[in-house]
Parts: C-alpha cells; sequence; structure tokens
C-alpha cells in the first residue's frame, strides 16, 4: 500500500454502495448496509449482477489450443467459412428485409380495420366511434406491453443501445435470444398500429442482429432449429462480424432515409 493513499476512497466498497441503492429485478426493495442486508441476500444480489451482464472477448488469442485447432482443419475449411459466411450475410439481409415487409404489412391490416370500424360507427355516433377508437389503440399497445413485460423483456426500447454495448463487447443477457426476435417484430407492429409515436428503424437494428446472432450460432437449440453443418462461428469475433455488419448496413439505409 501506498504511503499517501490512506486518504483515497475504497473504489469497490462506494461501487457496491451504489449498486446496493438500486432495486432488485424482481421489484424488491434495495438491500441496505448494516444489519438488515444478510450475508445470503447480498450474495443474491450480487450474484443477479453479475450474471445480467457479460463481457466478450474479440481478440484472438494465438495459443497452443489455437494452433492445435487451426492445424486439424481441412483445406476446404477456408472456402467453406469465407462462403458461408457472405451466404449468411445475404440471409441476414433477406431475413431482415422480410420482416420489414411483415411488419409493414401487419402495421396497415390493422389501421385499416381500425379506420374503417370507427369510420362506420362514427356514422352514427361520434361518442362510441371515439371510444371504439381509443379502445382498440389501448388494445394494441397493451399487446406490446404484454410481450415485453411477460414474454421478452429484453424486446423493450429500440434496441440501438444494447446492440451497441454488444459491438463494444458487453454482452446483455437475452438481448439476442429467439424469443427476443420475436417479441421484437410483434412488439413493433401492436406500438406502431396502436397510434404511439415511434418508428421501426431502431427495432429493425435489434431484429436484424437477433438474426445474425441465431444464424452464428447455428440456430436455435432450445426450439430444436438448428443444425451442425453452420455451427462454425464458434468464437465471439466471428458472430460479433455477423451484428456488426447487419447493423452497419441498417443504420446506413435509415442515415439515408432521415437525412
Amino acid at each position: 500500500m501506498l504511503s499517501g493513499d490512506q486518504g483515497l476512497p475504497d473504489g469497490i466498497r462506494m461501487a457496491r454502495l451504489a449498486w446496493s441503492r438500486l432495486p432488485t429485478a424482481d421489484g424488491a426493495a434495495p438491500l441496505t448496509e448494516g444489519p438488515a442486508a444478510s450475508a445470503p441476500a447480498a450474495a443474491a444480489q450480487d450474484e443477479l449482477f453479475v450474471g445480467a451482464v457479460e463481457s466478450l472477448d474479440y481478440e484472438v488469442i494465438e495459443n497452443y489450443a489455437y494452433r492445435e485447432e487451426q492445424a486439424q482443419r481441412s483445406k476446404f475449411w477456408v472456402p467453406y467459412y469465407i462462403v458461408l459466411k457472405w451466404f449468411f450475410a445475404l440471409l441476414i439481409g433477406v431475413g431482415t428485409g422480410l420482416a420489414a415487409i411483415f411488419i409493414n404489412l401487419a402495421v396497415e391490416n390493422f389501421s385499416g380495420w381500425k379506420f374503417t370500424l370507427t369510420f362506420a360507427i362514427i356514422q352514427h355516433s361520434y361518442f362510441v366511434g371515439f371510444l371504439v377508437y381509443i379502445l382498440l389503440n389501448l388494445a394494441l399497445v397493451f399487446s406490446s406491453v404484454y410481450i415485453v413485460t411477460q414474454f421478452a423483456p429484453a424486446a423493450a426500447g429500440s434496441g440501438i443501445p444494447e446492440i451497441k454495448g454488444y459491438l463494444n463487447g458487453v454482452d446483455t443477457h437475452g438481448i439476442l435470444l429467439f424469443r427476443t426476435l420475436v417479441g421484437k417484430i410483434f412488439g413493433s407492429i401492436g406500438s406502431v398500429g396502436g397510434g404511439l409515436a415511434l418508428g421501426k428503424e431502431g427495432p429493425l437494428v435489434h431484429t436484424g442482429a437477433c438474426i445474425a446472432s441465431l444464424l452464428g450460432q447455428g440456430g436455435s437449440a432450445k426450439y430444436h432449429l438448428n443444425s451442425r453443418w453452420v455451427q462454425i462461428f464458434e468464437s465471439d469475433r466471428d458472430r460479433r462480424d455477423l451484428c456488426w455488419l447487419c447493423t452497419v448496413s441498417l443504420l446506413a439505409i435509415g442515415s439515408s432515409g432521415w437525412a
């Protein structure tokens, strides 16, 4: 210990104090220092925060295991890797485009049914038509609320901050799961169709990143939608490249449209 550091604050203790003042994920009261904060509860809270965020390693570590793995690969592995990566880039673009088309068609149909019913009722009563219009919008919005609170909590928000964190090595739990992809698509339909002042550009970035992640890991093992023939992107660096490719292309298209 240095001679002049007695007056410096304990950084670890201050960080734990700051974290302890935050509410837990289940809405429980924050832990406090002293007798009220038991050791098991403090350990459970530390485990909660540690398990919620992970750090990814994008550096290539050329150790003995890495060189041994490279030596065991056949001469056809590199061409197969390159072709599959470009093919996945095509599939990511097509999949994201199909998701955007599906969202547009769903929003247009919901809006058409909503306005058709509202205008038909307005012919008889303005008040009832206005009430029906409000109830239909509330139903669509509450469908999105239910999705992001009960089915896919990681689908809340635009998703761009989470994807930016992932590209910088911060992996938040659940942001690239298959259920997050489904929740993002249908949540966007309910939010935009319900008349909220929202767009689909940000959610489409998250949607494309989810598609890229699923392709990079060979599908979804939980829902038995995977294949070992495409499970060659084993490193965080390879999977990051697919998400990066999708994110950059979508942001470029969005920025050109907003300019």
